[in-house]
């Protein structure tokens, strides 16, 4: 049975991803989706001990219709978690391979504002954190069953005197109006360096995660282990997107599209292209920074330097 299949199955069979840090999440949307008649795979419940985590992973996720991705900063680098969304992309290539076809697998359901990877751009994710528990739940069942969303009411009346094709953009209340701003705070948000500032953060919150009472020196080897794994999947990322990948990717975004551009549509081309860029350099920017710090931290260790002093300077490094 295709994933399509057992999808449109009246039992969806669904597999969790998630990080353990937000796993209350995951078992409140397990229990929501396994109320409404699915049957969720989860790794506490359904990975069988003793066997290869890895072929668990493979195992669940080719039973499944549908990989649901909590998504989070928790979640956007943990080993596992990226393992799960990537196995589930090489799903939908081999089911598009085949002859079948292609069906999304993946969907991300986003708990906060973590940006999305940028493979992921492409598809379209359920934004949690502006919903309530129900909403995103029901917005998620939709997803699954691959069902359209009830139509929306629309006064009428409103254009008896002046057809919706002559108002300005600020008569105009539609969701266009709320991407532009959207968009417009991305790009403010990369120009300011919120963005960076908001990862690099991040990065020392996990850093320093549950070390406060460990001895000095376990301190230093817990921050080095975790930064060094940083550094190894940066080094992955770079490998994956290389600049010139990049700069051809900028430049599919402001190719011309087969309809005829008008001036809204070019300048949202141009926008979305300048978003790409500086979030690709923002990450660049990143891994530049924990790869300098990671040097940094072995040559004061070597040097003999206090511990104080070294934790002091990862702060600065990465502080906002």
């Amino acid at each position: 049975m295709t994933g399509k299949e057992i999808t449109k199955s009246n039992n969806p069979i669904v597999f969790i991803s998630y990080a353990w840090a937000d796993e209350l999440s995951a078992l409140a949307i397990d229990q929501w989706l396994r109320d409404h008649g699915a049957r969720v795979l989860i790794d506490r419940r359904d990975f069988i001990p003793g066997n290869d985590i890895e072929a668990e992973i493979v195992r669940c996720i080719r039973d499944s219709g549908k990989v649901v991705c909590i998504y989070s900063k928790n979640s956007s680098n943990r080993p596992y978690p990226e393992l799960e969304r990537r196995i589930a992309a090489a799903l939908e290539r081999e089911e598009g391979n085949e002859g079948t076809a292609r069906h999304r697998r993946l969907i991300y359901f986003c708990i906060d504002d973590t940006p999305l990877p940028i493979e992921a751009l492409p598809r379209l994710a359920i934004k949690a954190i502006n919903m309530d528990f129900e909403s995103a739940c029901e917005e998620l069942w939709r997803s699954v069953l691959e069902k359209s969303a009830q139509p929306t009411e629309l006064d009428l009346t409103k254009f008896k005197d002046k057809p919706p094709w002559k108002m300005t953009m600020e008569e105009q209340e539609d969701v266009g109006k709320a991407a532009w701003k959207t968009m417009q705070r991305i790009i403010e948000d990369q120009q300011s360096g919120s963005t960076l500032n908001r990862w690099k953060k991040e990065t020392y919150e996990e850093l320093t995660e549950n070390i406060g009472p460990l001895p000095d020196d376990r301190k230093l080897d817990r921050i080095v282990k975790r930064l060094t794994e940083m550094v190894k999947q940066d080094e992955a990322w770079e490998e994956r997107y290389p600049r010139d990948k990049q700069y051809n990717n900028e430049h599919g975004l402001l190719a011309p599209s087969d309809k005829e551009d008008t001036a809204t549509s070019m300048v949202a081309h141009a926008l979305g292209s300048a978003i790409f860029h500086g979030v690709m350099e923002d990450h660049r920017k990143l891994h530049r920074i924990r790869k300098e710090l990671l040097d940094d931290i072995q040559s004061l260790m070597a040097e003999g330097a206090a511990v104080d002093d070294i934790l002091q300077h990862i702060k600065h490094v990465l502080s906002p």
